[in-house]
């Protein structure tokens, strides 16, 4: 991986990954397409034979800085913090490694940092918003639970996943 940053980015994009080889080409082509603001794209793994580090490997870096980042922990929570941890831009953003289609929300939301907000979080249950191809088990628990933070637990956003 190339330790080159043409420019600084102004925004980390965390991507937790597990086994998401046939995932990612489409995800970070969407980044090519529609994310202007500069960026920097970290891949969290958790172990060298995950099937997304020889793609991540073979992808073209021209366009932004890639870079593969080993878990220090375990599973999804220890690959965001890790993410977490290595970035060096002022904004961080964690991103699901199956999301071909939101990326065009990305400057959306880096323009309401730079408006002055301190916490950006995307929602799915905000007009615009969605859950795509979910099932209907997992859709209502999502829902269940996001309306129970956000009601009486008072977690500061309707959708706790995407903070």
């Amino acid at each position: 991986m190339s330790d080159r940053v043409p420019n600084k980015p102004e925004l980390d994009i965390v991507i937790p990954v597990y086994n998401e080889g046939n995932n990612i080409v489409p995800v970070l082509d969407s980044f090519k397409r529609h994310v202007k603001t500069p960026y920097r794209v970290l891949i969290c793994y958790d172990h060298e034979n995950d099937n997304t580090v020889p793609v991540v490997r073979s992808y073209s870096q021209e366009t932004f800085p890639l870079q593969l980042v080993k878990n220090r922990g375990r599973g999804a929570l220890g690959a965001v913090l890790t993410g977490f941890d290595e970035s060096s831009a002022p904004a961080v953003l964690m991103y699901p490694a199956d999301d071909d289609f939101n990326a065009p929300q990305i400057d959306v939301m880096m323009e309401k940092l730079r408006e002055g907000c301190d916490i950006v979080a995307a929602s799915r249950f905000v007009p615009g918003g969605c859950m795509k191809g979910c099932p209907w088990l997992k859709s209502t628990l999502v829902r269940c639970s996001a309306f129970v933070l956000y009601h009486f637990a008072r977690v500061p956003t309707h959708d706790q996943a995407t903070v």
